[in-house]
């Protein structure tokens, strides 16, 4: 009789709990009244409260933090998002934007993708951004927003580090020529630059910023291929 009892006594409980559950999620006690969305500058709110699936009005129990995480992460600028619930009745959604680095040029397409500094696809667009160095000769096929370059691998893998060797010195070239077989073309101003294969690259830009920024002409040939050779600025005729 006993076990009948506590049994019983259970399920009451688990009823209670139930019906006490059901009542906070249907309560407008906590329901959303207001979405708040930070770190955002090249993506607007709009994409990013579509991207989410949140509307004002919702209960506040009725979305999972991970899964609209993952839904506005799946945006091609945003790098991160922290989300969190502010009781009884706000979201509070942190981004943190992916910041970009490059034009690359696609010859099916007859544009450029712009990419960040570890080779994600942000976007595409005509005409490339003129503070942005330009990649060309790489051979891109079918470029995928959000997703990595599809360049072979050892050439990505090129990319990335000479794009983060340059942001460390704060000295991007005008444009990066991968289609010579036996090295690197640049082109920075007026400046020719034949910069050779990636070997020595942290050295050899080294190099480079110093010729530029200590010479005192506006133009010329700098080759750069063997940094122990001691390159200098050639000038052009």
């Amino acid at each position: 009789m006993k076990r009948k009892q506590k049994a019983f006594l259970f399920v009451i409980i688990l009823a209670v709990l139930a019906f006490v559950l059901v009542a906070v999620f249907m309560s407008p006690l906590f329901r959303m009244e207001n979405i708040e969305i930070s770190g955002n500058d090249t993506i607007t709110q709009n994409e990013i409260l579509n991207a989410s699936g949140l509307l004002v009005g919702d209960s506040m129990f009725a979305f999972n933090i991970g899964r609209v995480a993952r839904d506005i992460a799946d945006l091609p600028f945003v790098h991160s998002v922290d989300i969190s619930r502010s009781f009884p009745r706000s979201i509070t959604i942190d981004i943190r934007e992916r910041i970009p680095a490059a034009n690359v040029y696609c010859t099916q397409y007859s544009a450029y993708f712009i990419i960040d500094n570890v080779g994600m696809v942000l976007e595409m667009t005509q005409s490339f951004t003129n503070d942005l160095p330009r990649l060309i000769g790489l051979g891109v096929f079918d470029p995928t927003l959000g997703q990595y370059l599809s360049a072979e691998n050892s050439l990505r893998n090129d990319i990335v580090l000479l794009l983060h060797i340059f942001e460390a010195y704060d000295f991007y070239p005008d444009a990066m020529d991968f289609s010579n077989p036996h090295g690197i073309l640049m082109q920075y101003g007026l400046f020719e630059i034949d910069f050779g294969n990636i070997m020595d690259a942290e050295r050899k830009v080294r190099y480079l910023h110093a010729i530029i920024n200590n010479s005192s002409h506006d133009r010329g040939f700098i080759d750069i291929r063997n940094p122990d050779s001691n390159p200098r600025l050639r000038l052009s005729r």
